[in-house]
């Protein structure tokens, strides 16, 4: 918020320096050049000249306040134009007089084009304009001293505007770099406070039944020859894994943090298939929590190795949008969906049946043909649109659900999963 505020001011300062360069040579030209052109007519070798030379530097001022492309080098080569035409347009006894209008307006023309390009653009412009008439002055024969003279006074007023404009831009570019590095600093302190938090939630969340288990092992209480005693630790380890694989820079954060629990579970010699199809959402990491810890009744029985095998999918539908589809195994009844027809699931056993929770048929339709042609086959005990197929008639005894996250809308249906998780007839 600061910097955009330094940007906004520092904008405000130079949009002010070019507008009062505007107003002065709108004087310049209309106030005091142009009653000059007007009274001067026998100074004139050739009106007409001056006409034209006039015209061209209010063309200028009328397109020159904010130059761009091409307009950035023509504006300043007709203003070099319209000086010539001005003074080769004088009789040569008065090209250094009072009749002579341009002298002192070519110079404003040119803080006003190239100011934004810096002093050196600036005095450069200025001393050709400036060598140019003197060249012009020498040639006719005139005298080039009072032209000096005049040279003096022009330049006394036009180059400290130019040294002002200079010491506003560096003021300016001072005060972004400030801006830059004052915002920098402050994301630098918000970056390491989220850190901060986020190892806090973290230890938070394992304060609870790691440390108790910790304490016990290292007090010599833990009885390491339980399998249940094991099974906790096991547990607890994963959820260990998955809370540091949450700060992992990867393309899918919940798949990436289901793999670190696979892992444990594997290391314990627990068959477990992940697999994923299609494109899904990435929720945010209170929602991943939510839902990996959702898993844990499954987890639990995989990790502690009371299952033969334990199984989590996810998949996707581009035609509808993003969907996900879980399937769950039970414990103790000998495994889940096996594999068949490009199908997602776990085998070791027969399979009493599948319920399938989607409300789209062409995504009903191919997961009944996998479950077909699976070896054995599947029985797919009911399909419906709502989770409720799942808890009532056939499909409360099945022993995997399929359960699309989102049913008619774009919400993920995080609450539903985990009511079927959780539920005791599906442990």
């Amino acid at each position: 918020m600061r910097e955009q505020v330094h940007e906004v001011t520092v904008e405000r300062l130079l949009r002010g320096v070019r507008w009062a360069i505007v107003v002065i040579t709108a004087v310049s030209l209309l106030g005091f050049a142009l009653p000059v052109l007007v009274a001067g007519g026998e100074a004139y070798r050739s009106l007409p000249r001056q006409v034209a030379a006039f015209a061209l530097l209010l063309v200028v001022l009328v397109f020159g306040t904010r130059p761009r492309g091409p307009a950035r080098w023509v504006l300043p080569a007709l203003v070099l134009v319209a000086s010539g035409l001005a003074l080769t347009g004088m009789h040569d006894r008065f090209v250094v007089s009072e009749e002579e209008w341009s002298f002192g307006v070519i110079g404003w023309f040119g803080v006003l084009l190239l100011l934004d390009l810096g002093p050196r653009a600036t005095c450069a412009f200025l001393a050709l304009h400036v060598a140019g008439s003197f060249a012009y002055t020498a040639w006719v024969g005139q005298d080039t001293g009072d032209l000096a003279v005049v040279a003096v006074l022009v330049l006394g007023y036009q180059l400290p505007v130019v040294a002002a404009a200079a010491v506003v831009d560096r003021v300016a570019a001072d005060a972004a770099r400030a801006a830059r590095r004052e915002a920098a600093t402050r994301t630098a302190s918000s970056v390491a406070e989220r850190l901060h938090e986020d190892r806090k939630a973290r230890y938070d969340a394992l304060l609870p039944t790691v440390v108790p288990l910790l304490t016990d092992l290292t007090e010599g209480r833990a009885d390491l020859t339980d399998d249940r005693v094991r099974a906790r630790y096991a547990v607890e380890a994963a959820r260990m894994r998955r809370l540091f694989a949450e700060q992992d820079d990867v393309p899918d954060p919940l798949v990436h943090e289901l793999r670190a629990c696979v892992d444990v579970a594997e290391r314990r010699g627990v068959a477990v298939h992940l697999d994923t199809l299609g494109e899904r959402p990435t929720p945010p990491v209170v929602v991943r929590r939510e839902l990996v810890d959702a898993d844990r009744p499954v987890g639990d029985c995989a990790v502690a190795g009371q299952g033969d095998c334990a199984g989590y999918g996810v998949g996707g539908d581009g035609e509808r949008g993003r969907r996900r589809h879980a399937a769950f195994g039970p414990e103790g009844r000998g495994g889940g969906v096996e594999r068949g027809g490009g199908g997602t699931g776990v085998g070791g056993g027969d399979v009493a049946g599948v319920v399938v929770v989607d409300d789209h048929p062409a995504i009903v339709a191919g997961i009944q043909a996998w479950c077909a042609a699976a070896s054995p086959p599947v029985r797919v005990l009911d399909v419906g649109a709502t989770p409720a197929v799942a808890g009532t008639g056939p499909g409360a005894d099945a022993d995997v659900v399929v359960l699309d996250l989102h049913l008619g809308g774009q919400a993920p249906a995080y609450a539903d999963l985990r009511r079927l998780v959780v539920r005791p007839s599906r442990r």
